[in-house]
């Protein structure tokens, strides 16, 4: 595996302008820096191996679904919101199949999931 620190670099930078762009109003430029980040997780992933194992592969699926998802939610209509929601959700399907085929310890998941629970109740 090549050092991922470029790349991470990449994924702060553009996050960083992100967020500073929106607060910023500038919506256009936003979404370029939100492409640029997205992008490079996939380059990450990949970078680091994610085409060598199933469970790497459906993470590298999941992070192509949301990258799918950021690039049609720029749309202003009604359909590419809807297609970015479904991209987002196919997103999240792939997530938790490769959690799914990795396994996961019960101690950790009654720890994330009390925390979890009591937020989601305190939304609601």
């Amino acid at each position: 595996m090549k050092t991922p620190y470029p790349i991470v670099g990449v994924v702060a930078v553009g996050c960083a302008f992100l967020v500073g762009l929106q607060l910023a109003g500038y919506v256009a430029p936003a979404a370029v820096a939100k492409f640029v980040a997205s992008s490079a997780f996939v380059t990450l992933a990949v970078r680091q191996g994610a085409l060598h194992s199933w469970y790497g592969r459906l993470i590298l699926s999941g992070l192509c679904f949301s990258w799918c998802g950021d690039l049609l939610l720029v749309g202003r209509s009604q359909t590419f919101f809807l297609a970015g929601l479904v991209a987002f959700l196919l997103a999240h399907v792939a997530y938790t199949a490769a959690f799914a085929r990795h396994g996961f310890g019960r101690v950790a998941l009654v720890a994330t999931a009390i925390p979890i629970a009591a937020i989601a109740m305190l939304v609601w």
